[in-house]
């Protein structure tokens, strides 16, 4: 809803490639910076962002969420970051936005385990700021809005702001590092290994490469 482990250089022709290789992830992952930080500039000019949850919110809706400016959920509702066991890490800015909220400790738990994070749990740790039935969900979402529409839009912004100021440094440099870990993954011998040993139904082999 809105409102308004190190690379090693060895020399030879093996070692070329290996740098023409890292050359060219270099220059996507910079291009990856680059469109997140044009995201992020864009969200700058956008309305203020307040979202209703219900049922399941999993890996980039949860994401997305998560840098809205408030989230309401319904109880029962359910939230996961999935991602490591799809072997690709979460790349919207959740994690971020989840550090700022709750600290390195629980972003490690949902990140690493992708368990399953309940209504309350969530509530607890200031992920959501309320919890309603879930026939009161739509209802309650759009009471607030007008409550914050019926104010100076001036004044709104301005409070944004400053509380956007506090978070949007370290949700910027995370979605940066999100970017380029994710250009790193996709092109790393690891990913190779998990595509091929779920084609061929076998356990994979990992080496950390």
């Amino acid at each position: 809803m809105r409102i308004g482990g190190a690379d090693r250089f060895v020399p030879g022709k093996r070692g070329h490639q290996h740098q023409q290789g890292r050359t060219r992830q270099m220059k996507v992952g910079q291009q990856a910076v680059d469109d997140a930080e044009a995201e992020a500039r864009r969200d700058e000019q956008r309305g203020f962002g307040l979202t209703a949850v219900g049922r399941v919110s999993r890996g980039g809706s949860f994401q997305r969420a998560l840098l809205c400016d408030i989230r309401v959920a319904a109880e029962g509702t359910r939230f996961r970051l999935p991602e490591l066991t799809y072997g690709v890490i979460p790349d919207t800015g959740g994690m971020g936005a989840l550090f700022e909220t709750c600290g390195a400790g629980l972003v490690s738990d949902l990140v690493l385990t992708g368990r399953v994070m309940p209504a309350d749990e969530a509530f607890a740790h200031g992920i959501v700021s309320r919890i309603v039935a879930p026939d009161d969900l739509d209802a309650t979402a759009r009471e607030m809005a007008e409550q914050i529409a019926a104010a100076p839009a001036v004044t709104v912004k301005m409070a944004r702001e400053v509380i956007r100021h506090l978070a949007q440094p370290q949700i910027r440099s995370s979605m940066a590092d999100e970017m380029i870990y994710q250009t790193f993954i996709n092109r790393s011998d690891d990913m190779a290994e998990l595509r091929a040993a779920r084609a061929e139904e076998r356990p994979p082999r990992f080496t950390g490469s």
